[in-house]
């Protein structure tokens, strides 16, 4: 069985799991939902699993990539369709593993 850490505020979507058992067989999902300051607040955790699937800001996903080392770090590709209602919905779409977070900024 494949351990996945789900680094999230929101609840994993059926089809986000899904989409992990038809690649991965069994999982077991454990959900952090808590405010970190860096990653290495939940380095334990990142340790402990097989995958690491996150929704992070840069700073925050740069060291979570550090700290997991060859492990997978995958995000969820989203769509975006407004409703008549002008309400959003947001289908998942696909995993995608993130190689490297590159932030180059200037003055302003």
């Amino acid at each position: 069985m494949t351990k996945v850490l789900w680094f999230s505020r929101h609840l994993m979507q059926v089809a986000q799991m899904q989409a992990l058992m038809d690649k991965l067989g069994d999982v077991d999902i454990t959900q952090v939902n808590k405010s970190i300051q860096s990653a290495q607040d939940i380095a334990q955790e990142i340790e402990a699993h097989d995958i690491i699937a996150v929704v992070a800001p840069p700073n925050l996903l740069a060291g979570i990539l550090r700290i997991a080392g060859d492990k997978p770090v995958i995000t969820a590709k989203m769509g975006r369709t407004i409703l008549p209602d002008g309400s959003v919905e947001m289908p998942f779409e696909k995993w995608e593993r993130v190689l490297r977070v590159d932030i180059v900024k200037e003055d302003f």
